[in-house]
């Protein structure tokens, strides 16, 4: 994932999104599976501000947590140009984390 992810790909599915510098080093350690903590370690932040952008970031791209992101990411690399119209839905119950609610595949 890190290799496609620096090599230039990164830039191309983030150019036309409103994120800031931060959020998109956060996105992208997301996408490399760190934690907050080690995330903050890795931009020298402190683990409360990595949490702040987290929740910014988590409105820009209307997703609600981790999984969200990573979802949201993956259908920008296969080329789906709004990942809510392939997962209307990009919550944690969507995604099967939670076994309250479970998702019809079609």
């Amino acid at each position: 994932m890190r290799s496609i992810l620096t090599s230039g790909v990164w830039k191309e599915l983030t150019k036309d999104l409103n994120l800031s510098p931060q959020m998109k080093r956060i996105a992208f350690h997301i996408l490399l599976g760190l934690d907050d903590k080690k995330i903050a370690k890795e931009l020298g932040i402190a683990v409360a501000t990595v949490r702040a952008h987290l929740g910014r970031l988590y409105s820009a791209l209307q997703v609600d947590d981790r999984s969200g992101v990573m979802i949201f990411f993956l259908c920008r690399l296969r080329g789906t140009v709004n990942a809510r119209q392939e997962f209307p839905d990009l919550s944690s119950e969507a995604v099967g984390a939670s076994p309250k609610r479970s998702r019809q595949v079609k």
